[in-house]
């Protein structure tokens, strides 16, 4: 009987052995920067390190001017459309809300059922939709690294269909190309980069508009880095 019973304590004792042995062995894991469980790797495009903001850097891989930004909080830090004519991410709580660059290939003026190259003054294009329907407020001026940006906030009293742009020539007014909306408040950036108009936005609900979401838009352009 006492042999047994030594036996069941022999037993007990190498269990509580081999726990400690792999709690020591997983701490020891983890102090050397591994992980108990395999990591995935990183989206293409996205930089290893942070950003001075805490944010993720992504530098665009395909975008039609070169850049890297570091990605606001809020959003997914791979975006949703990197190619040569939009750059493009959602929100990873509020799906309304997102936040897009675009280099417009071509326009559809309000009221217009064919497209047209995008003027050469892009920005006096996009202010002269005030006479549209599109209402503008809180306009500044400043600069995404160099650059001469005017800043407003964009709403509209009907929808402007295709009216900012399209990311590619030939893309359908409604589904493919870019317009303010009545559902829709845009704090958007307008500027030239290399001798093209480059748009960026971010998009919130009209009523409620997310001003969190927008100031956050507003702090990823200081990020932006022109290639």
């Amino acid at each position: 009987m006492h042999a047994r019973r030594d036996f069941g304590r022999f037993l007990a004792d190498m269990r509580i052995l081999a726990l400690l042995s792999a709690l020591v062995l997983g701490s020891f894991v983890v102090a050397c920067g591994g992980s108990t469980a395999s990591s995935s790797a990183a989206p293409t495009g996205v930089a290893a390190s942070a950003g001075s903001s805490g944010g993720l850097s992504y530098t665009t891989a395909k975008f039609g001017i070169p850049l890297s930004v570091v990605v606001a909080p809020g959003l997914g830090s791979a975006p949703t459309d990197d190619t040569p004519g939009l750059l493009s991410w959602t929100a990873t709580v509020v799906d309304n809300n997102r936040i897009r660059f675009l280099i417009p290939a071509e326009v559809y003026p309000p009221d217009a059922t064919t497209p047209m190259p995008p003027p050469a003054d892009f920005l006096g294009y996009v202010q002269g939709l005030a006479g549209k329907g599109a209402i503008y407020s809180d306009t500044t001026t400043t600069t995404v690294d160099g650059a001469p940006v005017t800043l407003l906030t964009a709403k509209t009293s009907r929808s402007l269909d295709g009216s900012l742009g399209c990311p590619t020539i030939g893309a359908e007014q409604g589904e493919g190309c870019f317009g303010l909306q009545p559902e829709y408040a845009l704090r958007m950036a307008i500027m030239e980069v290399g001798g093209k108009p480059l748009l960026a936005w971010a998009r919130s609900d009209a009523n409620i508009p997310d001003t969190a979401f927008l100031k956050s838009f507003e702090d990823m352009l200081k990020t932006v880095d022109f290639k």
